[in-house]
């Protein structure tokens, strides 16, 4: 009879360590915001996004694949609104000749770029930093890309 629970209470084992890792498993937003204090962000009305600018350029970054608010991604997003729509065919330009930073456009002309990073867990910080700090590549030169005067660039 012992023999036929064991099974049982390994299964009932392995799952509360699952459990318990998928609860630690991302970051939260604001888990993410500490990591990005140097950076002046702020949280959109509903908590759901965070709102920054660089070099007056402003972006959002929001949680993707998230349970219970813990996200094991999240997408930097800028769009830029300018007098004229910008080529489809620049856009493709962009997304060939780099490896960070997917161009699009709206249905107006409008580019946007964005670029996503994933975390597994809250001590994931140093990546949080290193995902900034290349995403502020990105815009400013995404800027530039798309002939937009940046300020202070």
């Amino acid at each position: 009879m012992s023999f036929r629970l064991a099974p049982i209470a390994l299964a009932m084992m392995v799952l509360s360590v699952s459990s318990a890792a998928a609860q630690s498993a991302g970051m939260t937003l604001s888990e993410v915001a500490a990591a990005l204090s140097d950076a002046d962000m702020s949280t959109s009305e509903d908590g759901e996004v965070l709102r920054g600018e660089i070099s007056g350029i402003g972006f959002t970054l929001e949680g993707y694949n998230c349970e219970v608010s813990r996200c094991s991604e999240f997408l930097f997003s800028a769009g830029f609104t300018l007098g004229a729509p910008v080529p489809l065919e620049k856009i493709n330009q962009w997304n060939w000749e780099r490896y960070a930073g997917r161009a699009s456009l709206d249905a107006g002309g409008d580019p946007y770029v964005d670029h996503i990073f994933s975390v597994s867990g809250p001590g994931d910080k140093a990546v949080v930093g290193e995902a900034a700090g290349l995403w502020e590549w990105i815009v400013l030169d995404f800027a530039e890309f798309i002939d937009l005067p940046v300020a202070g660039a």
